[in-house]
């Protein structure tokens, strides 16, 4: 184990030997016939352990710490970590054994390498997250960490970690945190949803576009608790509409158009095919042109994601006339 050690001054072999390590976590801990995981019988994630708590991500780095190296040492080590976490977890129902490094630790580095790589993994989780949190050990380490991504999209500055944060809400949904904005980040549900508009008005790209699907999810969120207050969000479900209609222009890139596909499928039941119409008939038919802009899109995906949305309208339609 001394390649892993500070001994090393070389932070590119330390990297290369932890890739190493790694490697032999994707190929050897499964179960043989019956029997445990080679790597644990081996004593290996003791080993492992060891190394995780020895490392920089516990001790820190000094202040101006710069050498070659330094983010693909980050890395290497940080998919480690995050292997050995999950490693200690999901042992049937242990929960007391204690994990080598929190996510909330990687997830506070000072180092962006280290937040998106620990960011990408819980998005993994929570995207499949039928299969992801029905994993025996699992949930206990996602529940109630919604406080903990609210506060870190409002202070996080790099483009890429954003941007996993705003997902990682989408895929949570807002009644998981939608209700503790004010305590903790000090915005009403409502400012919340005026500082997402105005995240998906002014960025580009892929943010613009997580930040549409995330400001839809919190509008239909409220007409489904609070219809009765609708008109207390009139201004933002116009500017809703308006962001809905410019992410369907042919200039903008094809994940922009599938954004607005997909918000317009998700909110089809509360302002395509509600009885009682939420919007004005201007802004009902607003979004029904984005329908028929999608259909007639050069692109397959586009056209199969708006193809959902009229899908969708129908079995709505269906629902309405038989009840």
């Amino acid at each position: 184990m001394g390649h892993f050690s500070r001994q090393n001054p070389c932070l590119v072999t330390r990297a290369v030997y932890i890739d190493i390590l790694f490697l032999l976590t994707c190929c050897f801990d499964k179960p043989r016939e019956g029997n445990q995981p080679v790597l644990e019988s081996l004593g290996f994630w003791e080993e492992v352990r060891g190394i995780i708590s020895g490392s920089e991500l516990i001790t820190g780095f000094p202040g101006t710490f710069k050498v070659p190296g330094l983010p693909q040492y980050l890395q290497s080590l940080t998919k480690l970590a995050i292997t050995a976490v999950w490693a200690v977890v999901a042992k049937a129902g242990d929960q007391t054994r204690a994990v080598p490094i929190s996510f909330t630790r990687l997830l506070e580095s000072s180092f962006p390498e280290v937040r998106l790589l620990m960011l990408e993994a819980l998005l993994e989780k929570f995207s499949s997250a039928t299969c992801g949190l029905g994993e025996k050990g699992l949930a206990p380490l996602l529940c109630n960490m919604g406080e903990k991504f609210l506060l870190m999209a409002m202070k996080e500055d790099h483009p890429e970690c954003f941007c996993k944060i705003l997902k990682i809400l989408h895929f949570m949904g807002p009644r998981e945190w939608l209700s503790q904005t004010e305590h903790c980040v000090h915005l009403t549900p409502k400012e919340f949803l005026i500082w997402t508009l105005d995240i998906a008005s002014n960025e580009r790209s892929e943010i613009q576009s997580v930040a549409l699907k995330l400001a839809s999810k919190v509008i239909a969120h409220h007409i489904q608790t609070h219809e009765e207050n609708k008109d207390l969000i009139a201004p933002e479900l116009k500017q809703w509409v308006q962001l809905v209609v410019l992410s369907c222009g042919d200039h903008l890139p094809t994940e922009s158009r599938l954004a607005a596909a997909e918000v317009l499928t998700s909110t089809t039941p509360f302002f395509l095919t509600n009885p009682h119409p939420i919007l004005e008939l201007q802004d009902t038919l607003a979004l029904w042109r984005c329908v028929l802009t999608l259909l007639q899109s050069e692109e397959q995906a586009v056209r199969d994601a708006a193809t959902e949305t009229v899908t969708t309208a129908m079995s709505q339609e269906n629902t309405c006339q038989s009840t």
